[in-house]
């Protein structure tokens, strides 16, 4: 039981300090102090640091999508577009609460194809995140709704991308909402490329 509470002090000070320190300060020494735990309580439980702090990342993001999946589910929306346009909102939202583990999120998927202690929580996490997104717009629960919800997530993904590059060229969620009814308006309309009526 004291092996397992130290585990967990480890993951929640890696979190901490994901969220608080700039990466370059995140030493196994740091980390350590801020659980009180002992230096090498990292090797023996994670076998590194890099591997406790790609367990505290994925920890970390998962909570923060479980937020966002309750906060989307809980919208007073009257149809997937009205959906959407809050939704991102709620995402946007929580860079605030989160942009040190965001920071970490996009380090860990350039490092991901190199490192399966990355790349196989990831994978996993998107695959169990698509249902459930679907399932949050009221997509439905087949795979052509997991698809849409992939995309949503696509969505999401570039515009957190976007603000954390340059925060004052985000797309707010209105200006989303509008480029999305143009696509989608485009889809119905006449291909301009050969004047062919778009089939959906």
């Amino acid at each position: 039981m004291a092996q397992h509470s130290n585990r967990i002090a480890l993951v929640e000070a890696a979190i901490r300090c994901l969220q608080t320190l700039p990466p370059e300060s995140i030493t196994a020494r740091v980390i350590s102090t801020e659980a009180g735990a002992n230096l090498a309580s990292i090797g023996y439980h994670f076998g590194s640091k890099d591997g406790l702090l790609a367990e505290a990342m994925n920890v970390g993001f998962q909570r923060w999508q479980d937020e966002v999946i309750a906060e989307i589910v809980g919208l007073p929306a009257r149809d997937f577009g009205d959906r959407l346009e809050q939704a991102i909102d709620v995402v946007l939202s929580g860079m605030g609460r989160y942009s040190g583990l965001l920071g970490a999120y996009f380090a860990a998927l350039a490092r991901a194809p190199y490192d399966e202690r990355v790349r196989n929580p990831l994978a996993e996490s998107y695959a169990a995140l698509r249902p459930a997104m679907a399932v949050a717009f009221g997509l439905g629960d087949d795979q052509a709704a997991q698809d849409a919800a992939g995309i949503v997530m696509a969505v999401f993904d570039g515009l957190l991308m976007q603000a954390l590059l340059d925060p004052s060229r985000v797309l707010d969620p209105a200006r989303v909402a509008a480029a999305q009814r143009r696509m989608f308006r485009s889809f119905r309309g006449t291909d301009a490329t050969d004047g062919h009526q778009v089939d959906v």
